[in-house]
């Protein structure tokens, strides 16, 4: 496993940023609606390949940004792998860097599922809409990244988007099961 994450590490700092792009699309979007068809006996959907198309590019975007929070903390706390370094790292990670971020990408999904519409962009411009749907999204964004996190900042630099590319499937793919019960 560390290497796979190693050499998957290597192609990331080869690669720079479009790498980023590509791994998060990939995991975020590709490999979880193939396992959602195959283990979760999930149905194609008939706009299947525009939807992807777009979460692809919200994903990409995303995983863009993640990476370059982890080079930006890595200037800000050093590379350590101690407790003091990770701890430091997450709380900026979930605290300020999640929330807004995590908010974009809601709100980039909520407004493609109400067509693009005025209408569905005020709505998901709302408190009430923060409070009922974006508020849980968060707590158990929390739940699941609090913990990943910190697994991720005691790895070594390189190997820290590799690994949260990996946890955001599992993430997506829980989400997926939700979705479907």
């Amino acid at each position: 496993m560390q290497a796979g994450l190693g050499h998957w590490g290597a192609l990331k700092l080869a690669w720079g940023y479009p790498f980023s792009f590509v791994s998060y699309a990939a995991f975020a979007v590709v490999v979880p609606e193939i396992l959602g068809h195959l283990v979760l006996k999930q149905p194609w959907p008939k706009n299947l390949w525009s939807d992807m198309g777009y979460a692809i590019l919200v994903f990409g975007v995303f995983g863009v940004s993640v990476d370059m929070l982890y080079a930006l903390q890595a200037t800000l706390f050093g590379e350590g792998q101690d407790l003091a370094t990770a701890v430091k790292k997450m709380l900026v990670d979930q605290f300020v860097f999640a929330p807004p971020a995590n908010f974009v990408v809601v709100a980039l999904l909520a407004w493609r599922e109400g067509g693009f519409s005025a209408a569905a962009l005020r709505k998901v411009l709302t408190l009430d809409y923060v409070v009922h749907h974006y508020l849980p999204v968060l707590v158990a964004v929390w739940c699941i990244w609090v913990p990943s996190v910190l697994v991720i900042y005691f790895l070594p630099t390189a190997l820290q988007f590799p690994m949260a590319s990996l946890i955001l499937s599992f993430w997506i793919l829980i989400f997926k099961f939700i979705r479907k019960g």
